[in-house]
């Protein structure tokens, strides 16, 4: 849960009663304040890091335990929505939006973090189709009858391993360098992010023994701090989805230099004993079917487990998590409806932010999209000479390929819906939610720059910036 809907729910309920008698307000008050504190325990629960062991079945997962506490959040505060005055209906339908957005939070954060599992799977999947076609190679060569030819292709393969581990050897470098340089990025926005949590809620236990104007002072700066820390945290979200993503790749050219190591060991062993032993040829060669046999078995058990964890663990939980963020933009649209003028334009701002945040959730999914796809293109081409395993690979490419296209698609067409509603925001909103808007036009245009592949938005984004450091002068 952020503070962002906290805050506005708590003034929502204490706003909301205005224009009955006394009496009423007082007892329509706390029956809304009872409702929303037992939300607000509920909704800790979900978004703690631990669980509580008495609320929770043993045979539960911590993300089950999380989504249970959020539904159960959403069926708490359900009633709110279709009785009592309307701040009362909008603080009820923000909080169970923040329900959703959560959920679909967990869903994306769940998907982000199976991927590293599948580039371990496709490192494994590679290494046993260069091994299959060492050892077919292997075998072909030991049933020549002209050995000097035999150990001409070998050395021929030692010399081509040899310069793929050199090539390896320069892309570790790069990729660590990478991976280094995004740990930092992540670290700092989450640092900073605990930093504005604290400013926030420190600020909300002071305009909770404040009085008018000075409590609504506090309430509208923590809300600038939530703000802030919502946004550092889609950026810490962001970095530490780009940080997976790298550092998996980095594993796999870990694994892959280590699997040139191993295949140039066993060239250069099989070289020696054709040296020495060239009367063995026979048998060499057929050990060699037999591994290739072997291999390609365990090739097509690890290629089907591959391809059903991607749709099961990665694609379907992004689905989800997508679903998800629909529900939540719904009951913000219907909190919208509801709103007093005074708190619209934040529902707006809150509108915006929450499809900026699903159009990041589109980014992650296509940047893992697009790297499963060049691992099954890695896969096609390195089966390529391998019939029985070629069909399937390629075929998987192709379907993989397409899907990264579409999810690429998604990202920009929500992103730039999210960009839309934001410049509408900072074009016509207070101060406050300008730079709040201003703030989100940096990232959104970054995000599109990255999906776009279009220098016009990093221009966008500098100037959405400067805009934002003049605002914030002013």
């Amino acid at each position: 849960m952020t503070t962002r809907m906290l805050t506005l729910s708590v003034l929502a309920v204490l706003l909301g009663v205005a224009g009955c008698s006394q009496r009423e307000a007082n007892k329509q008050q706390l029956e809304a304040q009872k409702t929303f504190d037992e939300a607000f325990k509920l909704m800790a629960l979900a978004t703690s890091g631990t669980r509580d062991v008495k609320l929770a079945e043993d045979s539960q997962t911590l993300e089950q335990f999380r989504q249970q506490k959020l539904k159960d959040v959403a069926k708490q505060l359900q009633p709110l929505t279709s009785q009592g005055p309307p701040a009362q209906k909008l603080a009820a339908l923000s909080l169970i939006a923040e329900t959703y957005a959560s959920q679909a939070r967990l869903l994306a954060r769940s998907a982000s973090a199976a991927w590293p599992q599948q580039t371990a799977l496709g490192s494994a999947l590679l290494s046993d189709a260069s091994s299959i076609r060492v050892a077919q190679t292997i075998a072909a060569e030991h049933n020549k009858v002209n050995h000097d030819k035999y150990l001409a292709g070998l050395r021929d393969h030692e010399k081509q391993l040899v310069s793929q581990q050199d090539q390896l050897a320069t892309e570790l470098a790069a990729q660590r360098k990478a991976v280094e340089t995004l740990n930092g990025k992540e670290q700092t926005a989450s640092e900073t992010r605990k930093t504005k949590i604290a400013e926030a809620e420190k600020l909300n236990r002071q305009a909770f023994s404040a009085e008018g104007q000075a409590q609504y002072d506090l309430y509208t700066k923590a809300a600038g701090a939530t703000r802030e820390a919502d946004r550092l945290s889609a950026e810490a979200d962001t970095a530490a989805a780009k940080l997976s993503i790298e550092q998996a790749q980095l594993r796999v050219l870990e694994k892959r230099h280590e699997n040139t190591q191993q295949l140039l060991a066993e060239v250069r062993e099989a070289i020696k004993q054709a040296e020495q032993r060239a009367s063995d040829t026979r048998d060499m060669a057929t050990k060699s079917e037999q591994r290739a046999t072997q291999l390609a078995e365990s090739f097509n058990a690890k290629f089907k487990t591959l391809v059903t964890q991607q749709a099961e663990q990665v694609d379907q939980p992004f689905t989800e998590s997508l679903e998800q963020y629909e529900q939540s933009l719904n009951k913000l649209e219907a909190a919208k409806a509801v709103a007093p003028p005074a708190a619209r334009q934040a529902t707006e701002l809150d509108l915006a932010g929450i499809r900026a945040e699903m159009g990041q959730v589109h980014q992650q999914q296509a940047l893992i999209a697009d790297a499963y796809s060049q691992l099954l293109s890695s896969l096609a081409k390195t089966t390529e000479p391998l019939e029985q395993l070629h069909g399937p690979t390629a075929e998987a490419a192709s379907s993989a390929s397409a899907r990264s296209s579409k999810a690429n698609s998604a990202a920009q067409d929500t992103l730039t819906t999210a960009l839309e509603q934001l410049n509408t925001v900072a074009e016509s909103g207070d101060k406050g939610a300008k730079v709040a808007a201003l703030e989100q036009l940096v990232q959104v245009n970054l995000a599109l720059a990255i999906v776009t592949e279009n220098d016009q938005y990093k221009a966008a984004a500098d100037q959405a910036r400067a805009k934002l450091n003049a605002a914030k002068a002013e």
